[in-house]
């Protein structure tokens, strides 16, 4: 059995090709889960790539969203509200990047 984050971004704001603010979830694919220890400055770059890349316009907090999930023989399980998921909100700026 393998063990894994999967990392996900929840943003508010203006995609990309669109007109009006909605709210977004994107993945950002999965890291090793390494006992819950994991580099915040590092997953923090991940998401701010993905952030700029896919978003016009940013309203508002960014979270990340780190889902702890468990692979064996294939099947992917997680628990939606398990003490081992990590929620924080992204502390870097984006207004110089997103204009």
């Amino acid at each position: 059995m393998e063990q894994f984050f999967r990392v996900g971004i929840s943003v508010t704001g203006v995609k990309k090709r669109c007109r009006k603010a909605d709210h977004h979830y994107f993945q950002a694919g999965y890291i090793p889960y390494n006992e819950g220890i994991f580099n915040q400055s590092e997953v923090e770059n991940l998401a701010k790539g993905l952030v700029e890349t896919n978003m016009k316009q940013v309203n508002g907090k960014i979270f990340i969203i780190l889902n702890h999930v468990k692979v064996a023989d294939g099947i992917e399980t997680w628990e939606m509200f398990g003490k081992t998921n990590v929620k924080f909100e992204l502390k870097s700026s984006l207004e110089n990047a997103l204009q």
